[in-house]
């Protein structure tokens, strides 16, 4: 829980440069994402929800896998699987079953890391994607 928190407020409250570079940057991520805000509050809200209440009342792992690939792909940041299954806030092996069943409804990817065998990436398929950014535009 406190790894998703952590993560969380580097992407609400982190560092930004004021540099040209850097602007560019976000208004090109901002053009592909438009709707990253919003999902970074409803994980927010996740999380201050179950600080309060029981995490069993409001058992989603897939839908807290998808925001969370979906605000880490707005910022460019690979997610690990193991990441994943911390965004998921489910036991692992839990976890695990849910990105299996996102990929097998062809919502998410697996891509092992080129530079380490061991870990291994899960991200957003292009069309749950466009998905999530619908999802999105139709609640705000």
């Amino acid at each position: 829980m406190e790894h998703v928190a952590i993560r969380l407020q580097h992407a609400l409250h982190g560092n930004r440069s004021n540099n040209a570079v850097t602007q560019h940057q976000n208004v090109s991520m901002n053009d592909r994402f438009p709707h990253n805000r919003l999902a970074e509050q409803e994980l927010h809200f996740r999380v201050a929800r179950e600080v309060e209440f029981a995490s069993a009342l409001f058992g989603e792992p897939a839908w807290n896998i998808l925001l969370d690939l979906y605000v880490e792909a707005s910022t460019n940041r690979k997610v690990s699987v193991s990441s994943a299954c911390l965004a998921a806030r489910v036991p692992a092996t839990t976890a695990l079953r849910w990105i299996s069943i996102l990929e097998r409804e062809e919502l998410v990817v697996r891509n092992q890391d080129p530079r380490d065998c061991r870990r291994t990436f899960v991200e957003l398929t292009p069309d749950a994607c466009s998905k999530m950014q619908r999802y999105l535009a139709s609640v705000s």
